[in-house]
């Protein structure tokens, strides 16, 4: 008889037992899940804004060092300049007005100047350009690229002798390919060119 009187005690709280999860349980479990997508999504959001300045900081040095690698090649082999823009008093290089063009004659005789222009593309935008012998200008940075400052320093490159020049070169560049993730980048690099 008491094994029947414990089978019905069993019996009766199984049937008096709630079996399920109290509002308050699913509140917290709710909230819970909600946090842990928030800061998921958050990570998620950070890692795509990483990735696009990555990217466009790449494209304005991948830029940059076209234009820069162009440059530093005609550069070195610059010639006597006999018959371009240069007054005779600067036999190799001479500078534009604020110093934001560079004119040589480069090795296959052909006046060279390096400036910014208007791109093309999109107006207000800027790119360095070279053009020979006072043709159209070429592009030498891509059109996603604002070249802000172009400004040429030179060393030595009035004298006659020209034993050793220096070039230095400054750009301050913008990235217009993403519009939320603008990258701005300065570069600054000296070319020594001597015959």
């Amino acid at each position: 008889m008491a094994l029947v009187i414990g089978f019905n005690n069993l019996k009766k709280s199984i049937l008096q037992s709630n079996s399920g999860f109290t509002l308050l349980e699913i509140m917290i479990a709710i909230g819970l899940f909600t946090i842990v997508m928030l800061v998921t999504t958050s990570m998620f959001l950070q890692s795509i804004d990483s990735q696009a300045r990555s990217v466009s900081s790449k494209d304005i040095q991948e830029g940059l060092n076209h234009a820069l690698t162009i440059m530093s090649n005609q550069l070195a082999q610059a010639k006597k300049d006999v018959g371009c823009t240069c007054p005779a008093d600067k036999p190799y290089f001479c500078l534009g007005e604020s110093a934001s063009s560079l004119t040589f004659k480069n090795v296959d005789n052909q006046c060279s100047t390096y400036s910014l222009v208007e791109s093309p593309a999109s107006s207000g935008n800027n790119i360095l350009a070279v053009s020979y012998d006072g043709g159209e200008p070429i592009a030498l940075t891509p059109n996603n690229i604002n070249i802000s400052k172009l400004v040429f320093s030179l060393t030595n490159a009035d004298r006659l002798d020209f034993s050793i020049a220096r070039n230095t070169i400054l750009l301050e560049a913008k990235s217009l390919a993403r519009e939320n993730h603008p990258d701005t980048m300065s570069l600054q690099t000296t070319i020594t060119v001597g015959q």
